[in-house]
This record gives C-alpha cells, structure tokens and sequence, in this order.
C-alpha cells in the first residue's frame, strides 16, 4: 500500500503547519532546513560528548582504590540516615541547627561499623559531632531515651558482634553505592517522617538491602 503525504504536519523547527511535498520531510522548508540541521548536529555533538563523559567516569571508577570508594560511598550512607530520621532533634542534645550525620562508633577508629545505620543518627553538627566529638555520652542516652535501653545495648556492644567477620572490597563497596543511591532517592520521593519502631526497622532494611550488613 502507498504511504499518503501528510497535510498539516507540524515543522520541527519553527512549529508551523506545512503540507509534506516527499516522504520524510520534517521540516516546512529551506529556511528551516539550514537551522534544523544545525540543531540535530548539535544533538549529536552533545550526545556525543555525554557518552565520552560517562566512559571516562567509568575509567576513573574502575581505577578508584577501595579508600577512595568507600569514602564515595559514605556521603550517601549518612543521607540515608539523615533521611530515615526526618525531623528528629539531635540525638546528643535534643536540639536543633546545622543537621549532620552522626556516628556513635567513630569512622576513624572503627571502620568496619562506618556504613551501619544503626550506628549512625541525626545529630546537630556545630554542637555535638564538632565541637565535643561526637559526643558519645550524650548520643547513647539519647539512643536509650528514644529507642530503649536493648537498643541502646545493641549499639554499644551488639554491632561489634554482628560485623566480626565483615571484611570490605571493591565489588561489595561499588554495588553498595549503587544500592545506596537508589535508596537514597526513594526515601527522597517518600519524603515521609518514621516512627521510633519504624526507624529502627528501615535501618535493618536497608542495610540488609545495601548488602554489607546481612
């Protein structure tokens, strides 16, 4: 069957209405041809260069040591914590400001706990995680206030426990930022504030989910 000419169809460089005169053409005429071209050479550069960008991306991913990836990753982990304790006061003091995201067990001397969620909760940043370190003392009375006195035993002694046999790679750590920033932008969309038993629950969720902590 012969394919029919279109009438009216809409030029796609100016947006007015044209009769096609031969199959395939898109555009009204000469004037938008030189114009049209341009911007599907455009196109072409700019896709061009976007997949150049995402090779080298690639490149520089693969070279990454296991340090420079788990530092990659640790941005996202604490956003994910952040995110599960939406609207919470500071963990340590109760208070407000400049939120960040805090670590009962420090990263610098205790690695193997640094992407736990559970070891990680909403703490104002000048306050307690700068200006008193943390703030140790303050943070597990606010985990025994607000979560109970079992939870705050399990991040005290039970983490220790539950990790003794992790040992970090280059895979695991690439596929837990893959992981992690797909949940990251779901709990983003989900914008939702937790309950304190709720909480607790997506930590072991996500965390399972991340895959370190199984």
């Amino acid at each position: 069957m012969q394919r029919k000419l279109t009438k009216g169809k809409k030029c796609k460089n100016c947006g007015n209405k044209f009769d096609q005169k031969r199959f395939g053409q898109v555009v009204c005429g000469f004037k938008c041809s030189i114009p049209y071209g341009k911007k599907l050479e455009e196109k072409r550069i700019a896709e061009k260069e976007k997949q150049e960008r995402k090779r080298i991306q690639k490149e520089k991913q693969e070279l990454k040591s296991l340090s420079e990836l788990k530092n990659d990753l640790q941005p996202i982990i604490n956003e994910i914590s952040r995110l599960i304790d939406k609207d919470e006061p500071c963990i340590s003091c109760q208070g407000s400001g400049k939120e960040s995201a805090g670590h009962y067990w420090a990263v610098g001397g205790n690695d193997i706990l640094r992407f736990n969620l559970h070891n990680i909760h909403l703490q104002c940043w000048w306050n307690c995680n700068k200006n008193k370190s943390g703030a140790p003392k303050e943070f597990i009375m606010g985990i025994n206030k607000k979560y109970g006195a079992q939870y705050a035993q399990r991040l005290n002694q039970g983490l220790f426990e539950e990790s003794r046999n992790l040992h970090f790679d280059r895979v695991m750590i690439k596929e837990a930022i893959l992981k992690a920033r797909n949940i990251k932008n779901e709990l983003k969309k989900l914008d939702q504030t937790y309950s304190a038993e709720n909480r607790i629950k997506l930590r072991d969720k996500y965390n399972k989910l991340i895959g370190i902590y199984t």
